[in-house]
């Protein structure tokens, strides 16, 4: 694999910090040679600067250590440090849980008392029910009823979110109060035409409670889902080819996220989503990645240069339950097109975190909700999701929806 990107992120690095020690060097000779006012005008502002570049330098030293990590075949950087926020970590006795101070921050910035770890109950089906209007919906989201089984059962808060992804119209962030992810709780499309996209059902914080809010009656024996009257507006959509699911609905849901302010970064650290040292390694990675972009430098990851004609390659069909390792990012690049894509399935900066790794293939896909239109689109060439590979969100503002990827199998190579 060419090398030249490492050389950019030396020579980058290397800028910043001559610029902190430049800085450093004008601020005292500014405090010493020049008097009041001048002097000490000046040495703040020289003193700011250099502080400035010392942090990029870090920033720099960061994505040095995760590009010595890939090529020595060790887990990315950022997964590895975030590894006590996975679900199987967080369900241990020894798992991460909030604090005092992290909780009081949490509902000023989020609005509502629910963090990463905390152990919830779901409410009776008959008590979400009352909360939804007459399309069957709370703060614009519809209840599935794919979520039915899941009431009065307890479980554990895996993400808290803040903000979603619009993949079907602005492809921008917008902002989304009140909700958050359960562990293991993903959306089997069972009412849904069979939709295979597995992705994690949106919970609003008013359909949760707490254990020792929980009442000793048994569950709501309320009707059968398929029947309640609130939720046969998604059916009577599924009769026309066209359906309502919670993502179908995330645009008209949610509001334009700014283009600036800390609280979107700060959120998800406050969330408990993220470890610091993740938090620090994502932000420190984009921040690089943004000054690269200006000078023209290359960011991390580097996806290598695809051809002008894809090269076709092997590709082992693989069923569920299937060991494969992901091919290394070369081979990968090979396969994609000028705009990164293979037969129009796009591969994401995000999925280099995963190649050269092992894993068993979750599930084919060939049909999935298109999330702008609602119409089931089928895949002209079948693809696969993998067991614990999907979105980190590091991208995307720290973005927690967790989508699965979806993988060509021309990526990946059965593992012996």
């Amino acid at each position: 694999m060419p090398t030249h990107h490492r050389s950019s992120y030396w020579k980058t690095t290397v800028l910043a910090a001559a610029s902190a020690l430049a800085a450093t060097l004008a601020a005292l000779g500014a405090l010493i040679a020049l008097p009041a006012p001048a002097g000490p005008i000046l040495g703040t502002v020289f003193g700011v600067a250099a502080i400035a570049a010392l942090v990029f330098t870090t920033f720099g030293l960061v994505v040095q250590r995760r590009e010595a990590r890939t090529v020595g075949g060790q887990a990315d950087l950022f997964l590895e440090l975030n590894r006590p926020r996975r679900e199987q970590a967080l369900a241990a006795p020894e798992g991460f849980r909030a604090g005092l101070l992290r909780r009081l921050t949490g509902r000023l910035m989020l609005g509502h008392g629910f963090l990463v770890g905390d152990e919830v109950v779901v409410r009776p089906l008959a008590d979400i029910l009352a909360t939804l209007d007459e399309d069957g919906r709370l703060d614009g989201i519809p209840f599935q009823r794919e979520m039915a089984r899941f009431c009065s059962q307890r479980a554990q808060v895996f993400r808290v979110l803040d903000k979603i992804y619009d993949y079907g119209r602005t492809r921008r962030m917008r902002r989304l109060d009140g909700f958050v992810l359960l562990s293991g709780q993903r959306c089997d499309g069972s009412d849904h035409g069979g939709c295979q996209a597995r992705c994690y059902l949106l919970w609003n914080v008013k359909w949760l409670q707490r254990p020792a809010a929980q009442t000793a009656a048994e569950p709501t024996k309320a009707t059968a889902p398929a029947t309640v009257p609130a939720l046969r507006a998604q059916t009577a959509a599924a009769a026309t080819g066209i359906y309502e699911c919670q993502f179908t609905r995330l645009h008209a849901a949610t509001r334009q996220l700014p283009v600036w302010g800390i609280g979107k970064e700060l959120r998800p650290l406050v969330a408990g989503n993220f470890s610091l040292g993740a938090w620090y390694v994502g932000l420190a990675t984009r921040g690089f990645n943004n000054v690269q972009r200006l000078r023209g430098g290359l960011g991390f990851p580097i996806i290598p240069l695809p051809p002008e004609k894809p090269v076709a390659a092997d590709a082992p069909h693989l069923n569920e339950g299937d060991p494969v390792v992901v091919a290394p990012i070369e081979a990968i690049a090979r396969t994609l097109n000028r705009t990164y894509k293979n037969r129009g399935l796009w591969f994401d900066r995000d999925m280099v975190k995963h190649c050269g790794k092992r894993y068993r293939v979750l599930a084919r896909v060939d049909r999935i909700i298109d999330d702008a239109t609602g119409e089931m689109r089928t895949m002209k060439t079948p693809c696969v999701m993998l067991e614990g590979a999907d979105y980190s969100g590091e991208f995307l503002n720290f973005n927690v929806q967790h989508d699965p990827f979806f993988w060509r199998e021309a990526w990946l190579e059965r593992a012996q």
